[in-house]
């Protein structure tokens, strides 16, 4: 979970798979704070941390590469980290991203495209945009 926040989207992901070790981070400090609280509160064994926007820095104990990465965050960011996330995908790796609107879609979906995704599905509500992609199979 890139852009954690709260960690919403990572305790619904461990309540639907249960057995799954989740990773989530944040740039900001306060929100992994926040995340690790509600971890306790939520009887939680996701994994919080801080990393920056230039770096994942995904801990070393952990493998460096993912079934499934889920991002809710601005447009912007996202199109910036395409290329990171690309390096940390399996062949069929699932990407789940929203937290952006109609118009910057194309600029999105564009950056993935260019870094080794497909786009599976598109969902749209009061013009905000979840998009699905898979990684492309050569």
């Amino acid at each position: 979970d890139i852009g954690t926040g709260s960690g919403i989207l990572s305790f619904v992901a461990e309540k639907i798979w249960p057995s799954a070790k989740i990773l989530a981070c944040d740039i900001e400090e306060v929100s992994i704070k926040i995340a690790k609280e509600n971890r306790f509160c939520n009887n939680s064994n996701v994994c919080f941390y801080q990393n920056s926007e230039q770096d994942l820095s995904i801990p070393k104990e952990w493998d460096k590469k993912f079934d499934l990465i889920v991002s809710n965050i601005l447009a912007s960011p996202l199109i910036s980290m395409s290329k990171v996330i690309r390096s940390l995908v399996r062949k069929d790796t699932i990407l789940i991203l929203s937290g952006f609107l109609d118009y910057q879609l194309s600029d999105v979906t564009e950056a993935y495209n260019s870094s080794g995704f497909s786009v599976i599905d598109s969902l749209e509500k009061d013009r905000w945009i979840t998009l699905i992609l898979q990684t492309k199979t050569d």
